[in-house]
């Protein structure tokens, strides 16, 4: 079973393959210093998710992204980039806020 898959006791989530990654990055990291917080975190993005997988437009577009379909959602100081306009949505990427965002987009989209 997949770590998104364990998160959401089971039930699938739209994940690229670079996201799985991203989450036990995030995970393990915030981990060494508080376990609790590490799990909460991942909860809260699994919540994320289920809730722009049924309200796909709730996310906010940026003129700096590749791609117009693209949106993101905060989640803490991590934003979940997403494509809003192929059902169900694809999770592009979880990553921090102030990391360069048009950068990590466009490597994930030249790999896709």
């Amino acid at each position: 079973m997949s770590l998104a898959q364990d998160l959401a006791n089971g039930e699938p989530v739209p994940l690229w393959r670079f996201v799985e990654g991203d989450l036990r990055e995030i995970r393990d990291y915030i981990a060494k210093d508080s376990p609790e917080s590490a799990r909460r975190l991942m909860v809260q993005f699994v919540g994320a998710f289920r809730l722009l997988a049924k309200r796909p437009q709730l996310g906010r577009v940026r003129a700096d992204l590749p791609v117009s379909e693209l949106r993101y959602w905060p989640v803490g100081p991590y934003l979940v980039i997403y494509l809003a306009a192929r059902q169900p949505i694809e999770i592009v990427a979880v990553v921090h806020g102030a990391r360069d965002i048009p950068n990590v987009v466009n490597l994930r989209l030249d790999r896709s």
